[in-house]
């Protein structure tokens, strides 16, 4: 996130509602998952955009990515800078629309994808990290469908460029609790899951799942991907090199993919405020947590 960003985040979530007292800790806890869930929904909204290569290099395509607060940037895939990386860190993976359908099927996609990833997310991060589950990239190519071998090549190229750019901390004024002063800094880092995992949409994710790409075929048998009910092993295809693709259902999907982390494999049972419901284990720690306790989401 740009320093605006933080600020503009900042900004509205510290904004106290009618009747409600600033030093109100749950009025804390509800704002900061409804600030989040409206965050990441227009984040997902507006999906990175690949464009068509010019060349036969993936780096030399060109990506547009856009945020609620602007216009957008468009940039080369060889030569990100740091505010472009940015909103692609402490995300678990990438998750690619391979069809015309993504503005029909999104929102009930996002709130399923919201409502899994809740109870699994990762407590070492902030919310106004950009903390999320997946990233949403969208293939702007007429009506070309891409071959899985594409993705995984664009993929590699994606993370390679992303690695290689060095991120500076951010300087920012925090705003909670309101009585902290001075300033602190913020920093940002890739998830390791994102440069070995990736998620495809490519049909109707209710009746037919998604396919789940591991960039090596160690990595799913390491973390448990293999065929069984309602996993399927993909044709492998020589074409994909070592990548491994499976079809499953979506929740089946993320589950796999934050189970790489121990600590995320069970969900931890929590209150949501925008779901007005219970999430997760009730016999895993943490019973009864509301979103924004015991972590870093504050």
């Amino acid at each position: 996130m740009a320093t605006d960003e933080i600020t503009r985040f900042e900004n509205k979530l510290l904004t106290p509602k009618p009747g409600v007292a600033t030093h109100d800790l749950e009025w804390h806890r509800i704002s900061a998952e409804e600030e989040h869930y409206e965050h990441e929904e227009r984040w997902f909204t507006h999906p990175v955009i690949i464009h068509s290569a010019s060349s036969p290099t993936d780096l030399d395509r060109h990506v547009w990515a856009r945020a609620h607060w602007q216009n957008g940037t468009n940039w080369r895939l060889g030569s990100p800078a740091p505010d472009d990386v940015r909103p692609f860190c402490h995300k678990d993976c990438a998750f690619y629309n391979n069809k015309k359908a993504w503005s029909d099927q999104r929102p009930e996609l996002y709130k399923a994808i919201y409502e899994e990833w809740l109870p699994h997310r990762a407590r070492d991060r902030s919310f106004y990290d950009g903390n999320f589950f997946g990233k949403p990239l969208k293939i702007d190519e007429d009506d070309k469908v891409w071959p899985l071998e594409d993705f995984v090549s664009f993929h590699q190229a994606l993370c390679g460029s992303l690695a290689a750019v060095e991120l500076p901390s951010i300087s920012y004024h925090p705003r909670f609790p309101p009585s902290q002063s001075g300033r602190m800094m913020r920093t940002f880092e890739m998830r390791e899951t994102f440069s070995y995992v990736f998620i495809v949409l490519d049909g109707e994710w209710k009746e037919d799942g998604v396919i789940l790409v591991w960039m090596n075929g160690a990595y799913a048998a390491k973390h448990g991907c293999v065929e069984d009910g309602d996993v399927r092993l993909l044709a492998n295809d020589e074409l994909l090199g070592e990548a491994r693709a499976f079809r499953c259902p979506l929740k089946r999907a993320m589950q796999l993919v934050v189970s790489t982390d121990p600590n995320r494999a069970k969900k931890r049972r929590v209150w949501s405020h925008c779901f007005d419901k219970f999430m997760g284990d009730s016999e895993f720690d943490g019973a009864g947590d509301s979103i924004a306790s015991n972590d870093a989401s504050l």
